[in-house]
C-alpha cells in the first residue's frame, strides 16, 4: 500500500467535509434511493392520470347527461331578428361609405395624374386650353369686365 501524505488526505477530506468513506457511501445510497422513489412516484401518478383519461373518454358507457341549452321563445326570436336587421343595415351603410371613399380616392388620383408641371417646379391640376377660356362679361353692356380684360390669354 502506498503511504498517503497529509496533504493528499486533506484534499480528499476537503470535498467530504471530514466524513469517512463509509458515511460518503451511505449518503450516495440514500440519494440513489430517493431519486428512484421520486421516479416511481411520477410513474404511478402518470399511470393514474392515464387511467382516468381513458376511463372518461374511451371506456365510458354512461348515457350523456341532459344539457341545459337555452331555447329561445317567440319574443327572443323577434328581438334577434330585429338585431340582425340592424346589423345588416349597418353593414350596408359601411359598404356604401367604402364605395364613396374609393370613388373620392380615384378622383384624387386622376387629378394628381392630370397635373401640369411648370419649369419653376410648381404645378397645377387644372388644364385650361385657350380655346375653351371664356372670360366673364358684364350683363349690362356685354363688355368684358375690367378684371378679365387684362388677363386674356389671347392677348399675349
Amino acid at each position: 500500500m502506498q503511504k498517503r501524505t497529509n496533504k493528499q488526505i486533506e484534499e480528499d477530506n476537503k470535498y467530504r467535509q471530514g466524513r469517512s468513506n463509509e458515511q460518503v457511501e451511505s449518503s450516495y445510497k440514500a440519494l440513489s434511493i430517493a431519486i428512484c422513489g421520486v421516479i416511481a412516484l411520477m410513474l404511478v401518478y402518470g399511470a393514474i392520470e392515464l387511467y382516468k383519461h381513458c376511463e372518461h373518454h374511451y371506456w365510458s358507457n354512461d348515457v350523456p347527461k341532459e344539457n341545459n341549452y337555452w331555447i329561445p321563445n317567440e319574443a327572443d326570436k323577434l328581438w334577434l331578428d330585429s338585431l340582425y336587421e340592424q346589423v345588416k343595415r349597418t353593414e350596408d351603410d359601411v359598404l356604401e361609405l367604402n364605395e364613396s371613399v374609393n370613388r373620392i380616392d380615384r378622383k384624387i388620383d386622376e387629378i394628381m395624374l392630370r397635373r401640369i408641371d411648370y419649369p419653376d417646379g410648381t404645378w397645377d391640376s387644372i388644364k385650361v386650353k385657350p380655346s375653351e377660356f371664356k372670360p366673364k362679361t358684364d350683363k349690362v353692356d356685354g363688355e368684358l369686365s375690367s378684371m378679365n380684360r387684362e388677363k386674356l390669354p389671347t392677348d399675349e
